[in-house]
């Protein structure tokens, strides 16, 4: 299963992480060097402890305008016997077909919010079963023949691409992505995917 990441540069970083972890190559400590700074006051009266970075919202009474008080967060829960969140069942005579967690079907629709990187090669005649379409200044998967080599890796409808072969797609046209595909080696084409 191919590894999810945020954003295309962060994909990026991992695999030259990795690549250095392979190599062996150790990246020397950092140390800054800073001037020792004047103290205004003695010794006695600065912080011993680390400094806050971000607030701790159970001692604020009140943050960027939200109330925070036990009261005022009680006050605004829905009561026990509240009906505003009840699920509406199936009407009678309509049936419901439960989803488990092992469908296939389930997982394959699953969208996840990501870039990927996935190894597509060509079938036997050179072909990839991949249209791909310019909307909006970005490359998207518009077809995807069942039991192509693109079906296989899990491309998907609407997939965006965002590079081939290590080119980014930004900006091209429909027909450039094509003839990249189409002269792409037949036994491996990178691509870097968003869902």
């Amino acid at each position: 299963m191919a590894t999810l990441y945020p954003s295309l540069e962060d994909m990026k970083g991992h695999q030259v992480l990795q690549a250095q972890a392979a190599a062996g190559v150790r990246t020397p400590a950092t140390t800054v060097v800073t001037e020792k700074p004047k103290l205004l006051k003695p010794p006695s009266m600065c912080p011993t402890g680390p400094p806050v970075l971000y607030p701790n919202l159970a001692e604020l009474e009140n943050y960027m305008g939200l109330p925070l008080s036990s009261e005022e967060i009680q006050k605004n829960l829905c009561p026990e016997g509240s009906t505003a969140l009840t699920p509406v069942g199936p009407s009678p005579g309509q049936l419901v077909a439960p989803l488990s967690g092992n469908s296939a079907g389930l997982r394959r629709a699953e969208i996840k919010p990501g870039v990927r990187e996935i190894h597509l090669c060509k079938d036997e005649r050179g072909k990839t079963g991949l249209h791909l379409k310019n909307v909006d200044q970005g490359i998207f998967v518009q077809l995807v023949k069942a039991n192509s080599p693109a079906a296989l890796v899990g491309l998907r409808f609407g997939d965006q691409i965002l590079q081939i072969d290590g080119k980014n797609c930004t900006g091209w046209s429909s027909d450039k992505a094509q003839r990249a595909l189409k002269k792409a080696s037949p036994e491996k084409i990178v691509m870097v995917v968003r869902d």
